[in-house]
């Protein structure tokens, strides 16, 4: 059985090193790794997004008009055109999002927070209006609430995250 400890220690320092940096955040530890909480949940919303989006991308590229029709959506071919290039955007953000679910540099990991909370936002709201004004199936309000939950999981996820102090430089 392995025990985990908190480290009583928490420190902000200017290093040279990424793997000295200190922060004042929790972090849980045990022989041979470290965790950080807000890591794995960092983490996490990046799986999330790349499950959220590249199923979807991948749909939207591959059948379109079936896509967007189980949302009460008839797409002609221009339609179909921007829905592709749609999908191909929810794909390279998927992979992309997947690709950073392992990074710890802040430099990268803010950015892409913000993007999430940019992007689920945006997404709730137009999902939202087509609803209310009955352009879609009463079935995109799940997207909607999918979307806000994501959105607003971000926005605190990014609101705890600790930018990079002044100073502080993360390549030798």
């Amino acid at each position: 059985m392995r025990v985990l400890k908190r480290p009583t220690r928490r420190c902000r320092i200017s290093v040279t090193r990424l793997e000295d940096l200190c922060v004042s955040q929790p972090t849980w530890s045990r022989p041979g790794a470290t965790f950080q909480r807000r890591g794995s949940v960092v983490k996490s919303l990046f799986i999330i997004n790349t499950v959220l989006t590249l199923p979807f991308g991948v749909l939207a590229l591959a059948a379109p008009a079936a896509l967007f029709a189980q949302f009460g959506l008839q797409l002609d071919a221009a339609g179909q055109l921007i829905a592709r290039g749609y999908g191909a955007a929810l794909v390279a953000y998927g992979v992309v999002l997947y690709l950073e679910r392992q990074s710890a540099d802040p430099r990268t990991v803010r950015p892409f927070l913000l993007s999430m909370v940019l992007f689920n936002s945006i997404e709730a709201v137009i999902q939202g209006i087509a609803g209310v004004q009955g352009i879609a199936a009463t079935m995109i309000f799940g997207n909607v609430a999918i979307h806000a939950a994501v959105a607003v999981l971000s926005v605190i996820a990014l609101s705890k995250h600790q930018p990079i102090p002044d100073g502080v430089s993360l390549v030798r």
